[in-house]
C-alpha cells in the first residue's frame, strides 16, 4: 500500500471530476484516518466508493445537482462499471454471474475469465448492482476469493488484486454517454510471481 494517498486526475470540468486512484487511497472520508479523495480535491462531493485497497476509476461531482444525478444512475443501475481481478485458484469455466443476496439486498455480478494460471485466475467483472464489497463477497462465495483479501479468505499478495477499469455514465451537464477508464496495474496485469501461465484468451 502507499504510504501517503496517490491519484490521478483523468477528466475535470465544472460538474465532475474523474480520478484514477491508487490503492491505499481513501474515496470517502473516515474520521480519524488518512485524508481521502474529496478533501484532497476541495469542492468536490463522493458519489461512489471503492475499498481503500480496490485501484481503479470513480467520478466525484462537483455541485450537488451533479451528485443527485449521478447518484440516480447508481441507484438505478444505468452506470456501467467494470473491474478486473486475480482471484485464487482456477475457474474451470469461462463465464458466469453470481446472484446471490449481499448485506439482504440484490446484488448481481457477472464475470468472465481472461487468464489462467497454475493456481490463480484472471477475471473481468461487471456489476449489475452496488453493494458494499459484493465482488469480494461475491467471489469468495464462488470459492475463488480475490487475492490479498484478508477479510474474505484470499491468499497473501502485495496488495488487494480488485481493480475498477472503467466506468461509463450519463454527463449530469451535457447529458451525453462518456466513459473513462484506469489502465490495470501490473501487479494485475502482469502477475509475474505467480505460478506458470497455464491458459489465455
Amino acid at each position: 500500500m502507499p504510504e501517503a494517498p496517490s491519484f490521478a486526475i483523468i477528466h475535470r470540468d465544472t460538474r465532475i471530476v474523474v480520478v484514477a486512484k491508487d490503492a491505499g487511497t481513501l474515496s470517502a472520508p473516515a474520521p480519524g484516518d488518512a485524508l481521502s479523495l474529496p478533501e484532497l480535491i476541495p469542492g468536490t462531493l463522493v458519489v461512489h466508493r471503492l475499498d481503500r485497497g480496490t485501484s481503479g476509476v470513480l467520478v466525484l461531482a462537483r455541485d450537488r445537482e451533479a451528485a443527485a444525478v449521478l447518484a440516480k444512475q447508481l441507484s438505478r443501475h444505468t452506470m456501467e462499471r467494470e473491474y478486473v481481478a486475480l482471484v485464487s485458484g482456477v475457474i474451470p469455466t469461462d463465464s458466469g454471474t453470481m446472484n446471490k443476496r449481499v448485506d439482504d439486498r440484490r446484488a448481481v455480478t457477472h464475470w468472465e475469465v481472461l487468464e489462467r494460471f497454475s493456481s490463480v485466475t484472471k477475471i473481468a467483472l461487471r456489476l449489475e448492482t452496488g453493494r458494499k464489497h459484493q465482488i469480494r463477497c461475491h467471489m469468495a462465495e464462488l470459492g475463488h476469493p480475490v487475492l490479498g483479501d484478508d477479510r474474505y479468505g484470499g491468499r497473501a499478495y502485495v496488495r488487494l488484486a480488485l481493480h475498477a477499469r472503467l466506468l461509463g455514465f450519463d454527463h449530469p451537464g451535457t447529458k451525453r454517454r462518456v466513459s473513462f477508464e484506469a489502465p490495470v496495474p501490473d501487479a494485475i496485469e502482469r502477475p509475474a510471481d505467480l505460478a506458470h501461465h497455464v491458459d489465455g484468451r
